[in-house]
């Protein structure tokens, strides 16, 4: 278990089968708001659950991340052009 909580401290990931499971349940628990799931009952969460709080947790943000660069980008070259006439 420390060399897996020492690769996990490290780098950000583990393939400990315990942790896993606790950080799954935990990243669930957290985006629907209560106690739903366990380390030893997150298997049993549906798939579409679980692709959904990932796609909130992981995926949104960087989503809204490039959607913010894109119009700060197109906001340049409307300046860009407003001064050019």
């Amino acid at each position: 278990m420390e060399s897996a909580l020492l690769d996990l401290a490290t780098n950000g990931q583990t393939n400990h089968p315990m942790l896993v499971a606790v950080l799954k349940a935990r990243k669930v628990n957290q985006t629907l708001g209560g106690a739903f799931f366990d380390p030893v009952s997150i298997n049993e969460c549906p798939e579409e659950i679980i692709e959904a709080v990932e796609g909130l947790t992981d995926d949104l943000p960087d989503m809204r991340e490039g959607v913010r660069k894109v119009e700060e980008y197109r906001e340049k070259w409307r300046r860009k052009q407003l001064k050019g006439k």
